[in-house]
């Protein structure tokens, strides 16, 4: 695990555990201790051990010798990140984009196996990727989420591909054009969500919508003003968060919600980011969490 970045790793865990929650390795394994862990190396080494974790387990989900098994996003870019079994992503890109998807829940995951796959996949199989986004009209979406991932995957895509034609894009704008609406709205959005806030603040199950794409920003962006922007709402995300929990449980008003979270709070995604999270750490001055957070209650 010594390639990745810890910004990466959580990306990848990020994607892996924004989809089913019912067979997460947290629901097979005993409960981690709740005790806090002070030291920064010994946190970090805990964190990196259950990113790992959740690696073994998705990649675990398939038999990568089976010339018939079908890998999907999210472990495909666990394998070109981690540099194993690029014949198997070459071959499930291909088989993929035959039949692209449209809107940010696929706009997001084919965009990281492109940038991730940058110097790993084959020709064929960036080519494969980039007609999906030149044939296939994306759709935006109709919440804040949404968008978010629209434009964040939209403004990734755009820096990869740069200074091509409108007509090689679904948008049938060039890339420059993409860049300037993509980035754009992503300031403006950025800009409200820091000073008014969220429309859809502290939502218990859509956490991970924010953070990927955020980390998605932190990870690949070219642009250092972008890359640090990610870095700075992630921040921000996770305080505002933090804020409304009662020992790592989402406890206060949330704009949105969902069934499961209504019932048991404890199971909500969000929980699962701030799990291990106590107001002694959270309000610690000498981290950039722990700071906007005793701002906001001053």
């Amino acid at each position: 695990m010594s390639k990745l970045s810890p910004v990466l790793l959580g990306l990848i865990a990020s994607c892996a555990l924004a989809g089913d929650l019912q067979a997460q390795p947290s629901f097979e394994a005993p409960p981690p201790s709740r005790a806090v862990v002070e030291d920064n190396l010994e946190r970090r080494a805990a964190y990196l051990a259950r990113v790992e974790e959740v690696h073994d387990w998705r990649i675990g989900l398939h038999d990568l010798d089976d010339p018939q098994s079908v890998p999907d996003f999210s472990a495909i870019v666990m394998l070109l990140m981690m540099e194993e079994r690029i014949d198997v992503c070459n071959r499930r890109v291909l088989e993929l984009m035959e039949d692209p998807g449209t809107g940010p829940f696929w706009m997001f995951p084919s965009a990281m196996v492109a940038l991730a796959g940058r110097d790993k996949l084959s020709a064929e199989a960036h080519a494969s990727i980039r007609e999906a986004w030149r044939t296939t009209r994306q759709q935006r979406g109709d919440t804040e989420n949404h968008w978010v991932m629209y434009h964040t995957s939209l403004y990734l895509m755009s820096e990869l591909y740069h200074n091509e034609s409108g007509e090689t894009w679904y948008t049938g704008n060039s890339s420059e054009k993409n860049l300037i609406e993509a980035r754009g709205w992503l300031i403006d959005w950025m800009n409200t969500a820091t000073t008014i806030g969220q429309g859809e603040y502290n939502p218990s199950h859509y956490i991970g919508e924010y953070a990927i794409p955020m980390l998605m920003l932190a990870s690949f962006a070219e642009d250092p003003k972008m890359r640090k922007r990610g870095r700075m709402m992630l921040d921000w995300l996770f305080a505002e968060f933090a804020t409304v929990t009662l020992e790592g449980v989402l406890r206060g008003p949330n704009a949105r919600t969902d069934d499961t979270s209504v019932v048991e709070r404890w199971n909500a995604l969000a929980s699962f980011f701030l799990g291990c999270c106590s107001k002694r750490l959270l309000l610690r001055k000498d981290t950039v969490v722990g700071e906007i957070i005793l701002r906001r209650l001053r």
